[in-house]
């Protein structure tokens, strides 16, 4: 599919919602779509008036909806459920654990040290036996497992492989993005609630796009990258773009089961709406909250084909895509992603 149908398959696919997309190649880090929503019309600022154009510009930098704004670099949002896939790998490059170790599945867990119980959202039981595998527990996004699960790594282990995904470091692709967060300095209770990506953890898009573009590519990051060559007046190429090896976040190993877990939150689990008919798709969707009243910040990262992919992808939808704490990831990130992915694939 032609680079500008993809950019505006994506573009498309937001909507009237606030928020972002990003696609990246996993194989080479090209990026195939870069949409942050609202945008605004670079016309209005090239126009021959300087009168004119500095209103326009006000008037830009006035507007509550943050126009201007990269929320696919530069906006770091709650991740919410994403997160786990990074806990995943985390878990199983720790060497401690394997897709199939489980945990306690009680409905709630009592933070250490604390009067604050965590709960499973939607699928409430998480598949409703008395323990439940680190694989299951991605399939149906359990939060109870996965908080028992980050204070058993501890919050050294769990920095160490986001920062691996690029947390912590500003990406130049070659704009430089905004560094997500995974805090430091917490208690057992904050690691609880760090490791399904509340507390004060925070990322972009562009990150959560390069977390599954490195499991997409059997555990090999590639650095993000939107420029693929500067061509000179006569066309002559003064800058051919190649590829460059971030980082190598986990084993191989690790990828593959990893990647099956993902398989199987769209397949058979929380994150089905990111299905294509034709395609296995490895993906999962994220909820966060925001704090009392706040509306939800909506995920889903993913990539597909997932036995040999074509496209990694990340969706946020900021301010709850206007649903309040209404929507989930699922209802309406999941869908951008899908149709986003079709684009590339052109399904």
């Amino acid at each position: 599919a032609s680079d500008v149908y993809k950019r505006q398959a994506a573009w498309k696919a937001l909507g009237n919602m606030k928020g972002a997309v990003v696609a990246l190649d996993p194989k080479t880090g090209n990026i195939l779509a870069f949409v942050s929503k609202p945008g605004f019309d670079a016309n209005q600022l090239a126009v021959h008036s300087g009168v004119e154009s500095n209103a326009n510009y006000a008037a830009m930098l006035a507007d509550e909806n943050g126009p201007l704004f990269n929320r696919a670099a530069n906006e770091l949002y709650a991740p919410g459920s994403v997160f786990k896939v990074i806990m995943a790998t985390a878990a199983l490059e720790s060497g401690q654990y394997t897709a199939e170790s489980v945990f306690p599945n009680p409905p709630k867990f009592q933070l250490p040290g604390t009067n604050v119980f965590v709960q499973n959202s939607g699928e409430g039981k998480c598949g409703g036996k008395p323990t439940v595998s680190i694989a299951d527990a991605l399939r149906f996004s359990c939060n109870v497992p996965m908080a028992q699960l980050g204070i058993a790594l501890g919050q050294d282990q769990i920095r160490k492989q986001a920062e691996l995904f690029g947390f912590g470091k500003k990406v130049k692709y070659p704009m430089t993005s905004t560094a997500s967060v995974y805090p430091e300095n917490m208690d057992d209770a904050q690691v609880g609630l760090s490791a399904f990506g509340q507390y004060d953890v925070r990322s972009n898009p562009l990150q959560m796009a390069m977390v599954s573009a490195a499991i997409a590519n059997q555990g090999v990051l590639m650095t993000p990258n939107l420029v693929e060559n500067v061509l000179s007046s006569n066309l002559s190429v003064l800058m051919q773009s190649q590829p460059n090896i971030f980082s190598q976040p986990m084993s191989k190993e690790t990828a593959q089961s990893v990647k099956e877990m993902m398989i199987g939150a769209v397949s058979r689990g929380v994150s089905g709406n990111a299905r294509v008919q034709g395609v296995e798709v490895a993906g999962k969707t994220g909820t966060a909250q925001n704090g009392k009243g706040e509306p939800y910040t909506l995920w889903f990262t993913g990539f597909a084909p997932a036995d040999n992919p074509e496209v990694a992808v990340a969706v946020v939808i900021a301010d709850g895509g206007g649903q309040g704490q209404g929507g989930v990831g699922n209802s309406l990130a999941a869908p951008v992603a899908r149709k986003v992915i079709e684009a590339v694939l052109r399904k």
